[in-house]
């Protein structure tokens, strides 16, 4: 993992192993700097970058700060943001970050850190850092100590926006207050390696273990709801279903998560009920959505000629989902499909004429669709086309990025352009050349790639970074290119 992220109110905690949240150390060679990764926060991305004894904090505008390490290691192990801060750890050392300007607040030497272990989470007033057998607590405006919570075999931490810290050891699960220290509630778990935890609201937490799962409210600690799966041999291969619904026949589903877990861990399921015997085409389908546990949440037919036998599904702001899969009557047409989130109703079914057709996302109030001569821009809920944008070139890949804006590769050579909420090109810059883009046959994220030096670019929703051989960023608000010298 490149960067450590912040969770929002919605989440996934896996907690497989002790060394949840490290990432892989990277140290330049000579005087380049090195591509690390960005550090999120909500108004601002930072990208960090490494050179040999410096740590670079890059905005889109250029180098923000340039920071001494210490002597010893020699690169950046965790970075993780919240609200206006951002934070980075090397070695033993935490430095604060000021995301808007990238510059230095505080460092704060950590005596206590077990290198290659640490998990940092970010509070509203203090921000916590776990070892393998405890965590200190620090004020944000500061870095000084607080309190510490010991614990043994530390494998889990993350920050509730209720006000307190949920902390994973080897055999159970605890809320401590972030004001004062104090665990609120703990439950005990089976096994850390096969737990996992899902926020299924801003008030419960979903604690998952191999055969038994329990709701909690995540500030008083009341057990809101339990269940058993008997019959699931584990979290990793289920497929029973919680509530005790029928079974779904697993050789007739194509399943996969929500591309954005917006509703705590729920995912879909279609499902073929009536075949085409000599095409082998499902001439109707059920669509199904079980949460995190297996629990049935709704099920709805649809009379629909779609063939699928992969799903990709994507969501826009938790209330509507989408997929765009073949039709069964024509090969070459494809159909898109959206559907209400919460109850499984049909919204609307759109017909593109080019086997090329892809759902590139979601940005603002509409689906980016693309297809061999254009990008389109459907309304959420009804699908009518808002706006039409002609392509060019047989490589094009599309981002939804901040404010409702996207970006598009295309051309031949490649240029990347900002394109507003309203079909406006904001602008358009030519890529350094043998730029390609790749995309993935089914959904997933395309990749701006530079040939020459066999690195892609790293996207955020504010600028770009090319790790090649030395640094090449654009900045998404201008187009504007600069090189990066240490």
């Amino acid at each position: 993992m490149r960067q450590t992220t912040q969770p929002s109110s919605v989440f996934v905690v896996l907690l497989a192993c002790a060394t949840c949240g490290k990432s892989p150390s990277r140290v330049a060679e000579g005087p380049a700097w090195t591509f690390w990764g960005f550090v999120d926060s909500p108004d601002r991305q930072l990208a960090i970058a490494v050179a040999n004894g410096e740590i670079a904090t890059l905005l889109p505008s250029g180098v923000g700060s340039r920071i001494k390490m210490s002597s010893n290691p020699s690169a950046v192990e965790i970075a993780v943001g919240s609200g206006s801060s951002a934070m980075i750890i090397e070695g033993d050392v935490m430095h604060e970050i000021d995301a808007a300007s990238g510059k230095q607040r505080w460092q704060q030497k950590l005596p206590n850190i077990d290198r290659g272990h640490g998990l940092v989470a970010i509070g509203k007033t203090t921000l916590a850092v776990a070892y393998s057998d405890g965590a200190e607590v620090l004020t944000l405006d500061s870095g000084r100590f607080l309190y510490t919570d010991q614990s043994r075999a530390m494998s889990g931490l993350y920050f509730d926006p209720s006000g307190g810290y949920v902390i994973v050891s080897k055999n159970e699960v605890r809320f401590v207050d972030e004001s004062t220290g104090r665990v609120r509630w703990r439950r005990a778990i089976e096994n850390v390696g096969t737990a996992r935890l899902h926020g299924k609201s801003k008030e419960s937490l979903l604690i998952i273990q191999d055969h038994a799962y329990e709701e909690v409210e995540i500030w008083q600690g009341r057990t809101i709801a339990t269940g058993k799966c008997d019959d699931v041999a584990s979290n990793e291969d289920m497929k029973g279903d919680c509530a005790g619904l029928p079974a779904v026949d697993a050789t007739k589903e194509n399943a996969t998560r929500i591309a954005r877990d917006v509703n705590g861990g729920d995912y879909v399921v279609l499902t073929h009920v009536a075949y085409d015997d000599q095409k082998g085409a499902a001439s109707s389908a059920t669509l199904i959505a079980r949460d995190a546990v297996g629990r049935t949440r709704w099920r709805t037919m649809w009379p629909l000629p779609v063939a699928a036998k992969s799903l990709h599904v994507t969501t826009a702001s938790g209330d509507v989902s989408a997929f765009v899969v073949p039709s069964a009557a024509n090969g070459d047409v494809r159909v898109m499909i959206a559907f209400d989130d919460s109850t499984g109703q049909l919204l609307f079914q759109h017909t593109f004429d080019s086997r090329d057709t892809r759902l590139a996302g979601w940005a603002s109030s509409c689906w980016m669709v693309v297809t061999s001569k254009a990008i389109d821009c459907l309304e959420t809920q009804t699908g009518a086309t808002t706006w039409s944008l002609g392509i060019s070139g047989s490589q094009v890949g599309v981002w939804a990025i901040g404010g409702g804006d996207t970006l598009v590769a295309e051309g031949d050579p490649i240029a990347l352009s900002r394109v507003d909420a309203g079909g406006r090109r904001l602008w358009k810059r030519s890529l350094p050349p043998n730029t390609t883009v790749t995309t993935p046959p089914v959904g997933g994220v395309p990749q701006l790639h530079d040939d020459p030096t066999n690195q892609s670019w790293h996207l955020s929703n504010d600028m770009g970074v090319l790790d090649s051989g030395r640094l090449t960023t654009i900045d998404f608000t201008t187009g504007a290119l600069r090189g990066v010298s240490p």
